[in-house]
């Protein structure tokens, strides 16, 4: 997980930022509507370590190569790791969701329900970023965060 993620977005000069309805609109383009500028780059910045974490870490994708071609004999291997797995994709998507709803509570986004928000924005960005060049995973990342904010834009 990303500790940047779970702490308050800073801007350049380290100051904390606040939600200034004077200000909202400073800096914002038309597809953020209404979240801070930097918010983009953030979860922009995020996405990527996740990514990278998951499908370009060399590590992991021996690991995962190892676990297709040993789910043809034993499948209990594959099974038994996702089943490890899945506490910290529990702990990353909790995260998360904590640090959306504290962007909601700030009026940065307007969602519901934090969790499935965390949950929506993790599939937008591991679905279909498997094997891009960096060019395309930015162009991909970046098409998908904005769909995100786009769709949890205040009113």
């Amino acid at each position: 997980m990303d500790a940047k993620l779970a702490q308050p977005l800073r801007q350049e000069d380290g100051d904390a930022v606040h939600h200034d309805p004077q200000r909202e609109h400073e800096g914002v383009n038309a597809e953020e509507r209404g979240a801070p500028r930097h918010l983009e780059e953030a979860l922009l910045e995020f996405a990527r370590k996740v990514v990278r974490n998951i499908y370009y870490d060399p590590d992991t994708v021996r690991l995962r190569r190892f676990l297709r071609m040993e789910n043809v004999v034993n499948p209990e291997i594959s099974a038994a790791a996702r089943e490890h797995d899945r506490p910290h994709r529990d702990r990353l998507a909790d995260a998360l969701a904590g640090r959306l709803a504290r962007l909601a509570y700030a009026g940065y986004l307007k969602l519901d329900d934090p969790d499935r928000a965390a949950r929506q924005f993790l599939a937008l960005i591991t679905y279909a970023t498997q094997r891009l060049d960096e060019t395309e995973l930015t162009d991909t990342l970046t098409a998908n965060i904005r769909f995100f904010l786009r769709g949890y834009a205040p009113d």
